[in-house]
């Protein structure tokens, strides 16, 4: 296998969403729990439903204000906004003003000027490949010490507020409250009845960006209250990867919050804030729900608009949404939900909770399609986060994968195959006591082939703890069969 590629390039993973049509060259991990990749809040994704395309996107607001500004004096122009990345913008090179004296001189100072911009470009180039790819990943190198990879995330780059924040003391007996869906309210009942029961959450983290330069990301999205002591439901991507995380109620009072736990696979976080006398939501059945039933949805759209409510129907059940390489089964609704609504709840017209908004379809002519986590399935990942701060029965195979599917990345990384390559594998991972390496090239798991990251992450997801997985490598041109026990994984 080539020298060329070492562990240390998994920084980069799950920064951004692949493409169902157009691989890219992103390192990929399993994420926390659930070998799913944390994205983020705004990643979106294409994904093919009945032969179109949609525009899948997490509804997470965000924006960035510059904390560290060393290229300030060049003239580099910092912005932020909502549902934006950060970014710099340096301004375009005016020419130097030219001599009249003759046509060859003017044509010296184009060739001259032109040159001077494509070196800068190039060097800019250079410096962001190198940040890109530095450490890359080394063949049978595993990672060691605090920076391992055992719960298949970044070695480096913190993949969810869990890995920043100390969690507090989970409580055995917290349990979610379910209603009996017999009220039938009008709208204005149901809006008053439940709309106490949803928060604002606003994050913040720091990012590097181009040049080491720091921001301080600032997130927003939307909460349930679960407890009247304090448990808040929201989204795994709300939260993720936040330094700091804070709660504000219907009335205005704000609380510091503190990560319980959080499922990626299911895009569900529990948050703890030290109150008492809340006004806990209570959950329905989301499998007594119809098609074109009346909901209300309540959230904190664009960040700023904390308890705004709207309404519409359930368009569908049981959508098979794929949103940044993690299939998922949700409500779909025509309740407008927009960057901020995440984590927010969808509710009956009897005042319960039956769902959990998190994602809605964007583009150009999309409109009125947005989706939720039904209640039935929130509920059991809600209470198994509240009571032992992780969903039990998950398993992790423990690596990190490159996608590698043009001639460019496998020129960068050295390959002479396209395919799915482990870059770093965990210590004490299942994926280790097997025998996989980083280098290894997957090519099948129990005897369907590994075309993609998703398509590894899907028939990991689909085993369960104490099964056992045939794995095919290829490992320096030679084929390998191994054999993967897994094993319940309990976060650190």
């Amino acid at each position: 296998m080539n020298e060329d590629i070492n562990e240390q390039n998994t920084e980069n993973v799950s920064e951004q969403p692949s493409q169902n049509t157009v691989r890219d060259e992103q390192i990929r991990t399993e994420a926390p729990h659930t070998s799913v990749p944390s994205g983020s809040e705004n990643g979106g994704f294409y994904g093919q439903n009945g032969g179109s395309y949609y525009h899948y996107s997490y509804t997470g607001a965000n924006r960035q204000t510059t904390t560290v500004n060393p290229y300030a004096q060049n003239n580099y122009n910092y912005g932020y906004g909502y549902n934006s990345g950060y970014g710099y913008q340096q301004p375009q090179t005016q020419p130097a003003q030219q001599s009249k004296k003759s046509s060859g001189g003017k044509i010296a100072a184009i060739i001259a000027v032109s040159v001077a911009a494509l070196l800068i470009v190039s060097l800019a180039a250079f410096v962001g490949g190198m940040m890109f790819t530095r450490g890359a990943f080394t063949p049978d190198v595993e990672v060691t010490g605090e920076s391992s990879v055992t719960a298949d995330t970044p070695s480096t780059v913190p993949d969810t507020a869990e890995e920043t924040q100390k969690s507090p003391a989970t409580d055995p007996g917290a349990t979610v409250q379910t209603g009996l869906s017999e009220d039938q309210l009008t709208m204005t009942e149901a809006a008053k009845r439940t709309v106490n029961s949803v928060v604002e959450i606003r994050t913040e983290q720091t990012v590097s960006g181009t040049f080491m330069q720091q921001y301080i990301q600032e997130g927003a999205g939307s909460g349930v209250i679960i407890t009247k002591d304090g448990y808040i439901a929201t989204n795994n991507h709300v939260i993720a990867g936040a330094t700091n995380i804070k709660v504000i109620l219907r009335d205005g009072t704000e609380y510091k919050a503190e990560l319980v736990g959080t499922d990626a696979q299911a895009d569900l976080a529990v948050v703890k804030i030290d109150a008492t006398d809340l006004s806990p939501a209570k959950f329905g059945d989301s499998d007594k729900l119809v098609v074109a039933q009346t909901v209300i949805a309540i959230g904190n759209p664009l960040g700023e608009l904390g308890g705004s409510v709207t309404n519409g129907i359930i368009s569908a059940l049981t959508r098979n949404v794929t949103i940044e390489n993690q299939e998922m089964t949700l409500m779909q609704t025509t309740a407008a939900v927009n960057p901020g609504n995440s984590g927010g709840g969808l509710f009956n017209m009897s005042g319960e909770c039956i769902g959990i908004v998190n994602a809605k379809s964007s583009g150009s002519g999309i409109e009125g399609i947005g989706f939720a986590i039904p209640s039935n399935t929130a509920v059991k990942v809600i209470e198994d986060l509240m009571q032992y701060g992780y969903v039990r029965g998950r398993v992790m195979l423990g690596i990190s994968m490159l996608e590698v599917f043009d001639r460019y990345t496998a020129n960068r990384y050295g390959v002479k195959e396209y395919g799915v390559y482990v870059s770093s594998v965990g210590d004490n991972s299942d994926a280790a006591k097997a025998g996989i390496k980083s280098g290894d090239r997957l090519l099948t798991i129990n005897g369907t082939e590994v075309d993609s990251y998703a398509t590894a992450k899907k028939l990991i997801q689909a085993c369960s703890v104490g099964d056992t997985a045939k794995v095919s490598v290829d490992r320096n041109g030679t084929t390998l069969d191994l054999t993967v026990k897994f094993t319940e994984y309990i976060p650190s």
